[in-house]
């Protein structure tokens, strides 16, 4: 991947995950969301010697990186990633200061930019899972069942261990992607579950 479009990536999961708020969560967790899909905070002290996140460039350097690639349209570089119909200057503006970006090229690169980014989110997080997925145990299924109607709980996996990015757990429909090793006998794990299971009942009804 090349230093460019490992700088946008990071720049838009920085936008993207960087509004948080509590919604359902613990009063130790807070609640982040990617395009509608939330996750909460695991326990620090859970964590599994996972790598860090991505760092974030900072501003000057994205700039002097923007600066050095051919500006003219259809030339290789920032014109490949720039949506057909969004000027390289305009797609400079949003990188560089997004408080800038003119609204239509903002929707644009959301469309289509930001969107081919969260498709390698997922990816990323599929090819770390492998076999690993595991499913609710049948005593937890069967006490919970009754709590989701909508769902077939013997559908749902999850996978521990894994890299979100942000250190939280996050669910795709019936997949449930946790940053450290789940302890069905604590209370607290027990919770982070029903509360991923919530958001696997929201993205059914969207």
């Amino acid at each position: 991947m090349s230093f460019l479009l490992r700088t946008v990536t990071a720049i838009a999961a920085f936008f993207i995950l960087g509004a948080s708020w509590a919604v359902a969560c613990s009063d130790t967790e807070t609640e982040q969301c990617l395009f509608g899909v939330c996750g909460c905070s695991p326990d620090p002290g859970k964590t599994v010697g996972l790598p860090p996140p991505p760092q974030v460039p900072a501003p000057q350097d994205v700039r002097n990186a923007l600066n050095q690639l051919p500006h003219p349209e259809g030339t290789p570089g920032l014109g490949d990633l720039a949506p057909p119909d969004v000027s390289i200057d305009d797609f400079k503006t949003c990188v560089t200061n997004l408080s800038a970006c003119p609204e239509l090229a903002k929707k644009k690169l959301i469309a289509e930019t930001v969107w081919g980014i969260i498709q390698s989110y997922k990816l990323a997080l599929y090819r770390q899972v492998g076999g690993g997925w595991h499913t609710l145990p049948k005593g937890f299924r069967d006490k919970a069942s009754s709590y989701y109607p909508e769902l077939n709980l013997s559908g749902i996996r999850y996978a521990e261990g894994i890299n979100t990015g942000h250190g939280q757990a996050i669910t795709f429909g019936n997949d449930i992607f946790i940053p450290y090793r789940l302890d069905f006998s604590k209370k607290r794990d027990v919770q982070l579950i029903l509360h991923e299971m919530q958001h696997s009942v929201q993205y059914f009804k969207h």
